[in-house]
């Protein structure tokens, strides 16, 4: 058979040829409704992720695996009992992993490290753009506490000065000069500002909890490297 399944028909009789007990209709609502299977870039669905699609949602009528040729009662009892759990288990176990791979590949999980990066890069941009923000309006800050004509006159009024050209220029002048001043002290309480939110400062004790465990596992991933 091709490696291509080009339509719902060829689906279900692929999968009913390997021994799944599925019906046409949940096989459409799958595939077509719910995308439980990734559709192919070219149009139709790959024979593999078909066949872990089947793996992880559909029952077999009659499993051909050799494991299963051992007749359905056996004389020894509690070993042979043991042996059938543990064949039990190591099934579910498998089809876990394929349910797991098969919603991975529909973008259902990600990677903790891939969040991680994800996070920090947003947090950059995030930071610079209130940089930047206080950069590109210190002179609208300045306007409002005598850096234009209209606020200085009314700084004038308020200290009893006459509001001659000489002084208006002289507060207008004065304001602009201290927009250096304005973004070193906007950069450091946006510093101030992020820092409760920088990796490493948690919210809630689950998320630290689970972070350290991320942590943990990715030291022993490097050790074991």
């Amino acid at each position: 058979m091709s490696e291509v399944l080009k339509n719902i028909n060829q689906v279900h009789r692929y999968l009913t040829e390997q021994g799944c007990r599925v019906s046409y209709g949940k096989v459409k609502t799958d595939l077509i409704d719910k995308r439980a299977v990734p559709r192919r870039r070219g149009g139709g669905w790959s024979v593999q992720s078909v066949t872990q699609y089947a793996a992880a949602f559909l029952e077999k009528t009659i499993d051909e695996a050799p494991e299963a040729d051992r007749p359905t009662e056996e004389p020894q009892g509690g070993a042979a009992t043991a042996k059938a759990q543990a064949d039990a288990d190591l099934k579910n176990i498998q089809a876990a992993r394929a349910r797991f791979n098969l919603e991975k590949e529909l973008g259902r999980h990600v990677e903790t490290a891939t969040v991680e990066t994800e996070l920090g890069e947003r947090a950059k941009a995030f930071k610079l753009g209130l940089e930047k923000w206080g950069l590109d309006n210190g002179e609208m800050v300045a306007s409002l506490f005598g850096g234009e004509e209209t606020s200085a006159r009314d700084l004038l009024a308020a200290l009893g000065t006459p509001d001659t050209p000489e002084a208006i220029q002289a507060i207008i002048d004065f304001s602009l000069s201290r927009q250096p001043r304005w973004v070193r002290l906007w950069r450091k309480s946006i510093e101030d500002f992020l820092d409760a939110y920088a990796t490493g400062t948690w919210w809630t004790e689950e998320m630290q909890a689970a972070w350290e465990l991320f942590d943990e596992s990715r030291d022993k991933e490097v050790s074991c490297g």
